[in-house]
C-alpha cells in the first residue's frame, strides 16, 4: 500500500512541459508568449505593445515560478499549465519577496488549440510598467533631451538636437538624412482635450498638416500607437511625394506630436525609430533658475491715461507662481458752451486687478509661464543691477521690455 501511495506522489511531481507558443490578449494589447524548457529550466519571452520582454523561470509538476524583466527592474511571475491553457500571474517584488496580492491574471493559450482566453483581473499594473518601460534597442545607448518646460524624450546616439525657437518646436537631426526628411517633435496647449484620437485633435492636425502642405491628404486610418504615458496614434498624410507622419498623445495638459517628413519610404524607412522615440515622450521637473525665485514687482504709469498699473510675481523654487495686479485710472475732466465757456469740472477715477496662478520654468534666457487654464507665455530675459536694486528684464513678442525688481 506505501509503495502504491509513493507512486501515485511521485506521478503528481512529473514535470509538465510548456514548451511551445501561447498566445492571446494582455490588457487588450495582443501578446505573444513563446518558451522553450530544458529540464525544470524555461526561458523564453514575451511580446507585447511593441516590446519583447524576456522570462525565465523553474518548472515544478504543473507550475512555473520566475522574473520577467522590464529594462533593468524584474517583475515575479507564476503560472499553472492545464492541456493547452497558461494562467500567468503578474506580481511585484516587496522587500525582496514575490506579492502577489493585487496582480494581474491572463490565461494564454498555447497555439494549436482553441483560440479562448480569459483575463480574470483587467488591471493595468503590469501593462503599465512595460509602457513605462525604459527606452529599448537603439535608444538604450541613446541621449534624454529635457525641454526647459520639462518635457523630455529620448533620442539615437549621433542624432541631434536643434532648438527652433520661432516655431516653438525641437529639431532632430539624424547623422544620415536622405532625400529632404525632417523630424520634429513640438507640443501645444491641448485645451481641455484628453484623446488625441478624438475628432478635434485630428481635425486640427489635418488642417495644419494642410496649411504646411498644400494639397496634403490623409491616408488611412488613424491607428493605435503605444505611448510611454498613456495612449497614443500614429496619423499619415501625402503630398505628392512627400509623405507627413504623426505620432500624437496628450501630455500634462499638452498634445506632444513627433513628426516625420519625408520621401514616401523614407518615412517607412524611419517608423520603427520613431516609434520608440513616441514612446519616450515624458514630462519631469521643468528647468528652474535659481535667480529668478523670489518675489518681483512691476511699476508703470502713462501720463497720457493717467494709469498706474502695480503688479507682483512670485516665482517659487518649486516651478510654480502666483501673479496678481492692480492698475488705477484717474482723469480730470472738462465741460464748455458751444461758445467755448468752460461750464464744468470733474474727475474719475478706476480700479481693476487680476491673479494667476500656474506653473514657469526657465533656462537661463528663456521664461516661460503656464497658466491653469492651460495657457502659457513665453519671454527672453535678463538680469541688471540698477543701483541697489536687482532687476530682470523680460521682452515679450510685443511691446517693450518689462522691468521687475526684486524684494526682499
Amino acid at each position: 500500500m506505501k509503495t502504491i501511495l509513493a507512486l501515485i506522489a511521485l506521478a503528481g511531481l512529473a514535470v509538465a512541459d510548456f514548451s511551445g507558443t501561447y498566445k492571446g490578449k494582455f490588457d487588450g494589447e495582443d501578446a505573444t508568449l513563446t518558451l522553450t524548457q530544458t529540464g525544470d529550466a524555461v526561458k523564453g519571452k514575451i511580446s507585447v505593445s511593441g516590446f519583447d520582454l524576456p522570462m525565465s523561470g523553474t518548472v515544478s509538476g504543473d507550475k512555473v515560478n520566475g522574473d520577467m524583466t522590464i529594462a533593468t527592474e524584474k517583475l515575479p511571475f507564476r503560472g499553472t499549465l492545464s492541456g493547452a491553457d497558461l494562467t500567468l500571474e503578474f506580481g511585484e517584488y516587496e522587500d525582496g519577496k514575490a506579492n502577489y496580492a493585487d496582480a494581474d491574471k491572463v490565461t494564454l493559450k498555447r497555439e494549436g488549440g482553441a483560440s479562448t482566453i480569459s483575463q480574470d483581473k483587467p488591471k493595468e499594473k503590469a501593462i503599465d510598467k512595460i509602457r513605462k518601460a525604459a527606452p529599448t534597442g537603439t535608444l538604450k545607448d541613446g541621449t534624454e533631451y529635457t525641454h526647459a518646460t520639462g518635457g523630455k524624450f529620448r533620442y539615437p546616439k549621433g542624432w541631434r538636437i536643434r532648438e527652433d525657437q520661432e516655431l516653438g518646436a525641437v529639431e532632430l537631426i539624424p547623422p544620415d538624412p536622405q532625400g529632404g526628411e525632417k523630424f520634429w517633435v513640438v507640443a501645444r496647449p491641448s485645451e481641455g482635450a484628453t484623446d488625441p484620437a478624438s475628432a478635434d485633435v485630428q481635425n486640427f492636425l489635418d488642417m495644419t498638416v494642410q496649411e504646411l502642405n498644400p494639397g496634403a491628404k490623409k491616408v488611412g486610418k488613424t491607428e493605435a500607437c503605444p505611448a510611454g504615458n498613456g495612449k497614443g496614434v500614429v496619423s499619415t498624410w501625402d503630398a505628392g511625394a512627400k509623405r507627413i507622419r504623426c505620432y500624437t498623445t496628450i501630455l500634462k495638459g499638452y498634445g506632444a506630436v513627433v513628426i516625420n517628413e519625408g520621401p514616401k519610404d523614407r518615412v517607412e524607412a524611419r517608423d520603427a525609430i520613431m516609434r520608440e522615440i513616441f514612446f519616450t515622450l515624458g514630462w519631469g521637473q521643468g528647468k528652474v533658475d535659481a535667480q529668478l525665485v523670489g518675489r518681483w514687482s512691476y511699476y508703470s504709469y502713462s501720463q497720457v491715461s493717467g494709469r498706474e498699473t502695480k503688479a507682483f510675481a512670485t516665482l517659487a523654487a518649486d516651478g510654480t507662481f502666483s501673479y496678481e495686479s492692480e492698475s488705477e485710472a484717474a482723469s480730470n475732466l472738462k465741460g464748455k458752451d458751444s461758445g467755448g465757456n468752460e461750464t464744468w469740472t470733474g474727475w474719475v477715477n478706476s480700479r481693476s486687478g487680476s491673479g494667476f496662478k500656474g506653473t514657469w520654468s526657465a533656462d537661463g534666457s528663456t521664461l516661460i509661464l503656464n497658466f491653469e487654464d492651460g495657457s502659457s507665455e513665453t519671454f527672453s530675459y535678463a538680469f541688471e543691477q540698477q543701483g541697489s536694486a536687482f532687476v530682470v528684464k523680460l521682452s515679450g513678442s510685443e511691446g517693450k521690455p518689462m522691468e521687475w525688481s526684486k524684494q526682499g
